[in-house]
């Protein structure tokens, strides 16, 4: 993967499946669709919850959850409350659940 591909500022190593719909890196499509036939097999329905995430999407994500317009949670799951979070505890509070862009 070049620089471009590793921090999100350019889709060339990813491939738009329509079902199920997601975005995949190519090396890892077979892999997921095996394994999605493999659960079917056993009467369990495989869904991509989360693929590919340009940069651009991912500030956004980043962003919304700093100023507290999307829902953040502890590492356990539970519902925080932005107003209660001190801006230097903000990074390891949204790392729990997203990554930083690029």
């Amino acid at each position: 993967m070049n620089d471009l591909e590793i921090t999100g500022r350019t889709r060339t190593h990813i491939v738009e499946l329509d079902a199920p719909r997601c975005a995949l890196h190519y090396e890892a499509i077979a892999s997921f669709l095996a394994m999605r036939d493999a659960a079917a097999n056993d009467g369990i329905a495989l869904a991509a919850r989360s693929g590919f995430r340009d940069f651009a999407t991912q500030v956004t994500i980043w962003n919304r959850k700093w100023r507290g317009e999307k829902p953040l949670f502890s590492r356990a799951g539970v519902l925080l409350d932005r107003a209660l979070i001190a801006d230097n505890d903000m990074l390891d509070t949204i790392l729990a659940w997203s990554s930083i862009p690029g």
